[in-house]
């Protein structure tokens, strides 16, 4: 498990920031990651928070 952890208080966690972050646990591995938690104390960007 990963955790990252946003502290943006002036703008939102966007799509971009989130691909960045999967990206980026890619450069731990092995052992693979199996879960990624973000957190913010601002705000995700509206499109980031939708259901696939």
């Amino acid at each position: 498990m990963i955790i990252q952890c946003k502290h943006w208080l002036e703008r939102s966690v966007g799509r971009h920031d989130l691909i960045d972050c999967v990206e980026a646990v890619k450069l731990w591995e092995p052992p693979p990651v199996d879960v990624l938690v973000i957190a913010t104390s601002g705000r995700f960007f509206a499109r980031c928070c939708r259901d696939r």
